[in-house]
């Protein structure tokens, strides 16, 4: 926060508006070298600690263009990534490929499209997955 002095003597303040998304994407990145490069014995505890933070990045809404920006990126990267275990867990993989999606379409960029087609069993499905999110991210969230 910066503070200025305009010429009547009354302070002018400043507000730099930060994403809350950002320490989410950082949360995420650091459990992510964290998995990769733990010891043998430590690789069940520092994979509680990346499933909670991604829970904790799905969980985060964006708060500027800029921020869903620099999400995008980074699940874009962690799907192309088997170091991030996604490929391992098909519902977590499943969530970050549709947050990807719903923000390439909330950007407008080029090319934007859902991930799958969707006929009317399609529909229905996803239909059922919605109603069963907050299950979902319940199975993301460490055990307590």
């Amino acid at each position: 926060m910066a503070a200025h002095v305009n010429k009547v003597g009354f302070p002018r303040v400043v507000v730099l508006a930060v994403d809350p998304i950002l320490a989410a994407i950082d949360l995420h990145g650091r459990s992510w070298s964290l998995l990769a490069n733990a010891a043998p014995g430590d690789v069940d505890g520092a994979a509680l600690v990346q499933r909670g933070a991604l829970a904790a990045l799905l969980g985060t809404p964006c708060t500027t263009p800029a921020g869903a920006r620099r999400l995008l990126l980074h699940l874009r990267a962690a799907l192309a990534s088997n170091g991030c275990t996604l490929h391992l867990d098909p519902l977590a993989a499943g969530l970050v490929a549709a947050r990807a999606a719903d923000l390439a379409l909330l950007l407008g960029l080029p090319g934007a499209r859902a991930p799958i087609p969707l006929g009317e069993a399609a529909a229905t499905v996803v239909h059922a997955l919605n109603r069963a999110g907050a299950a979902a991210l319940a199975y993301l969230a460490p055990p307590h």
